[in-house]
């Protein structure tokens, strides 16, 4: 069965939206892909989908692993994990497989940094894709409602690995604690130690590199979409802090 299109079309819908009509639509997109529907418009564009254990292997065993980080694999995060399987819509058999490799990301032992290569070998150059992983292994690593120092360590390594910006790790970890405001340091990759003028620079290099306006003109609707959600997310924090500082 065809459905590495619809996994990846469901998992940015829900990462773009957090609404199950972006869920809907992103496997109505990833169907038309898998059924050959989309190909013909992209073929020049677009390299072929690499193998679907490109993805679900490394993908759960690093959540294996993020669950176990900080001694013990809850309930919450199991579920979370089985949404997961849900969500990306498996059947038996490659539940299962992914099962199994969740299971192998516990183990003492597990080589973190060759799944995590994995995972990004599968992203490619997709900025946007590296993120919707860390946000889903995220999800795991805050099952419980709070992220251990342990957890954050992990997902970490993990983003060093896909090659994730500092401040674009932050931002996603700002969004899993606590009720989920953004850290305004975190959001621009800072801590409170930072100077004025070293908070004037993070600002201004992360609004030129996410502004909307800035993107490229062949810019995906996805890509325009995160980039949007970044420079709302930058600018509230530098008014945070400006206020806070009184500058």
């Amino acid at each position: 069965m065809k459905y590495l299109g619809k996994l990846i079309g469901a998992l940015l819908g829900f990462f773009l939206t957090r609404h199950p009509l972006g869920i809907a639509l992103g496997l109505a997109l990833g169907h038309a892909w898998d059924e050959g529907l989309m190909r013909g418009l992209f073929k020049d564009l677009l390299p072929p989908l690499p193998e679907k254990a490109a993805l679900q292997d490394p993908l759960f065993a690093l959540a294996g692993a993020v669950a176990k980080s900080d001694g013990r694999v809850s309930e919450r995060e199991i579920a979370v994990t089985e949404a997961l399987i849900k969500r990306m819509g498996l059947n038996p058999g490659q539940r299962q497989r992914a099962i199994a490799q969740f299971q192998s990301g516990k183990e003492p032992g597990f080589d973190l940094h060759a799944a995590a290569r994995a995972l990004r070998l599968f992203c490619g150059f997709d900025g946007q894709l590296k993120l919707v992983m860390l946000d889903v292994l995220a999800d795991v690593a805050s099952a419980d409602g709070t992220l251990s120092s342990e957890s954050e360590a992990v997902l970490e390594r993990i983003a060093r690995t896909l090659d994730t910006t500092e401040a674009d790790f932050r931002a996603v970890l700002a969004r899993k604690r606590g009720s989920g405001r953004a850290d305004p340091y975190e959001v621009l990759g800072l801590t409170p130690k930072a100077s004025d003028q070293e908070i004037r620079d993070a600002y201004r290099r992360l609004i030129a590199q996410h502004h909307p306006d800035k993107q490229p003109a062949d810019a995906s609707p996805a890509e325009r979409e995160r980039a949007e959600q970044r420079a709302r997310e930058i600018n509230a924090a530098y008014d945070q802090i400006k206020a806070a500082r009184g500058f």
